[in-house]
């Protein structure tokens, strides 16, 4: 099994901020750990829909049980989603969420 851990610099480096700022850096680590699940090399619309569905569990925008501003939230975020993809590669149907 892998194992991910940070140079210790950064740590020490981390360790000196606010909560704030140390959360902001791990949601970093956590987003780019999940772009290098989603990326899917020569095929950027795939990328996308796979970034846009873990986008959308991470939001709990997943569901039957949203409120109307989740369901609108939710929609704002498959728009644009569904659009880069269009823009990138007009001959992909965009994977509806």
């Amino acid at each position: 099994m892998n194992t991910f851990t940070l140079a210790p610099e950064v740590m020490d480096s981390l360790k000196s901020e606010g909560v704030d700022v140390v959360s902001y850096h791990m949601g970093a680590i956590e987003g780019s750990m999940i772009f290098s699940l989603c990326a899917d090399q020569g095929r950027p619309s795939e990328t996308i829909n796979n970034c846009k569905r873990h986008l959308l569990l991470r939001l709990g925008l997943e569901g039957n049980a949203l409120t109307l501003e989740q369901q609108r939230l939710r929609g704002w975020i498959v728009g644009l989603m569904e659009s880069a993809i269009e823009a990138l590669d007009p001959e992909t149907e965009a994977e509806s969420a």
